[in-house]
């Protein structure tokens, strides 16, 4: 006899947000304009996770095939503020330029706490088919909704040989 199961999980993820921008000439530089632009904004995520009953870690003899886990729910939010500059430092009518370009913000996380991120990137024209660029850039990733909340998971299985990611 084969017993089949439809399984019903239930999750929501709500984002909302706020966001305002703006950018424009800054000033007049020998080489031509010096352009910014900056911005706010600010977020917060909610999420939740139900399983179906029959896959809980508390159905654990009952389950069906797959991993028993705990519903979950959560939510995070970051208020940020940044900035870019652009600068060109040099510049002719037969495409060479030399042009900066610098970026900061800060991020300030409900749960993690604040932080700063930069860059500075120059972008050299030494002639019309022939470009350099690069640049230094400061980044950092916050953990996202599901890796904050996601509730344990239990899992098995066999191996031949070892799971080559548990070591």
């Amino acid at each position: 006899n084969v017993m089949f199961v439809t399984l019903n999980h239930q999750s929501k993820m709500d984002q909302k947000f706020f966001e305002g921008n703006v950018q424009g000439r800054a000033f007049m530089m020998p080489a031509g304009e010096a352009r910014f632009s900056a911005g706010v904004h600010s977020r917060t995520n909610s999420y939740y996770y139900y399983f179906d009953p029959l896959q809980t870690e508390n159905a654990f003899n009952d389950n069906p095939e797959g991993f028993p886990a705990d519903n979950t729910k959560g939510e995070t939010s970051v208020d940020e503020l940044y900035g870019e500059m652009l600068l060109p430092l040099f510049g002719s009518d037969a495409g060479r330029h030399l042009n900066l370009e610098l970026g900061y913000r800060y991020s300030d996380y409900e749960l993690q706490g604040g932080v700063s991120t930069y860059k500075a990137l120059v972008d050299w024209g030494i002639t019309d088919t022939l470009r350099f660029r690069g640049g230094r850039q400061l980044a950092t990733r916050a953990p996202n909704i599901a890796e904050l909340f996601q509730s344990n998971t239990q899992s098995w299985s066999v191996q031949f040989g070892g799971e080559p990611c548990a070591l």
